[in-house]
C-alpha cells in the first residue's frame, strides 16, 4: 500500500482549474466590493456620530453628575453624589443649583 502524497483537492489537482470566464468574473466581483468598502465605511462612521449627537440632545447632564439610586429615600429617588440634588424618577437633567 502506497501513500499519495498530494492527493487531495488544492491548485495542483484538475479540478480546481478556471476558464477565462470564470477568472474575469471573479476578478469583476472582487473589484465591485472593494469599491464598495470605503462607502460602507464612511455610513458607518456617519451613523455612528448621528447616533450619539442624538443621544446626547436628550440630556443636559454633565460628567460632574454622578447620580445614585437612594433606596433609603424610596424605591424610585435618587441623589447626586456631587452636588446633593435629589430627584423622583430616572434622572435626564442636572439639577445642580447655579
Amino acid at each position: 500500500m502506497t501513500a499519495h502524497i498530494g492527493g487531495g483537492v488544492g491548485p495542483g489537482d484538475g479540478n480546481f482549474r478556471r476558464t477565462a470566464r470564470q477568472g474575469a468574473s471573479l476578478r469583476a466581483r472582487t473589484r465591485v466590493v472593494d469599491g464598495a468598502m470605503p462607502l460602507l465605511l464612511l455610513v458607518l462612521l456617519v451613523s455612528v456620530f448621528l447616533y450619539l449627537w442624538l443621544a446626547r440632545r436628550g440630556t443636559t447632564l454633565t460628567r460632574a453628575c454622578r447620580w445614585r439610586r437612594d433606596r433609603a429615600a424610596g424605591p424610585d429617588r435618587y441623589l447626586c453624589a456631587y452636588c446633593g440634588a435629589r430627584c423622583e424618577g430616572s434622572p435626564k437633567h442636572c439639577l445642580r443649583p447655579r
